[in-house]
């Protein structure tokens, strides 16, 4: 929900929480952070990538699909990142026609020295944890000491 500012929830599907929608004024959608090569960047490097699109939604749950699968084929680890290309191509639906990314995970490679996101690594079966009164989940821990993000 965007009115006078941000409001964003954050909930990954992945851990099984899809979540109550907070009102009918909230909308689902991605929130990703990207990394783009200093020759292109035109400023800061690391960039967000909001989105509430339908279209957009399904590029970036096809792209998942696929680094889950190149994950799980491959013995890639946290020291390599996914390279990805994008294009643009146009969708009919009943509303009219619009313009889709299509996000295609094209190879690993070394994870640069000064990139700052921290590495994500896919889990088999993830764990879930309720979310409570708080919105959104985090993965459950074995750590019963982890400091409190806070």
């Amino acid at each position: 929900r965007f009115e006078g500012g941000v409001d964003i929830i954050t909930q990954h599907h992945s851990l099984g929480l899809p979540g109550p929608q907070p009102s009918a004024l909230h909308k689902e959608g991605v929130k990703l952070e990207l990394w783009l090569p200093q020759d292109i960047a035109e400023g800061a490097q690391l960039r967000e990538w909001t989105h509430t699109s339908k279209a957009v939604i399904n590029s970036v749950n096809d792209l998942h699909t696929a680094w889950e699968t190149a994950v799980a084929a491959d013995s890639i680890d946290d020291s390599q990142v996914p390279h990805v290309t994008v294009s643009i191509e146009a969708v009919k639906t009943k509303h009219g026609t619009f313009k889709k990314p299509v996000l295609t995970l094209k190879q690993f490679v070394a994870r640069p020295i000064d990139w700052t996101i921290k590495p994500v690594v896919p889990t088999t079966a993830p764990q879930i944890a309720d979310a409570g009164d708080f919105g959104s989940a985090a993965p459950a821990s074995d750590a019963k000491d982890d400091d409190l993000p806070f």
